[in-house]
């Protein structure tokens, strides 16, 4: 029931993450840095928003009550996690590049 908020969850990340592959090839970019930081900012948001959903709807796993909860936890964990680690990063980036590429 939830998988299709997964699936969107994961699509998200990966808008994020091409977006800080672009950033990469083109370092020197500050429209890049500007469209990396806004870009993985956004698909970091709508990932949790996806895995919120998709925790959600594991409620309607057949499961015991105790694996469902289990369950649940692990994947909000590991998505804010994931999130978390993926934000410092472009923080990071942009306290690094955003000086140096001033005009």
């Amino acid at each position: 029931a939830g998988f299709p908020w997964y699936f969107l969850g994961v699509c998200a990340l990966e808008l994020g993450s091409a977006s800080c592959n672009l950033f990469c090839l083109y370092p020197s970019s500050p429209t890049l840095l500007a469209l990396y930081e806004v870009a993985m900012s956004a698909s970091n948001l709508a990932a949790l928003v996806c895995a919120w959903r998709w925790v959600a709807a594991l409620d309607g796993i057949d499961a015991s009550v105790s694996r469902r909860r289990l369950c649940q936890a692990f994947g909000a964990l590991l998505s804010l996690l994931l999130v978390a680690a993926r934000q410092w990063e472009t923080i990071k980036a942009h306290r690094h590049h955003s000086g140096a590429l001033a005009p």
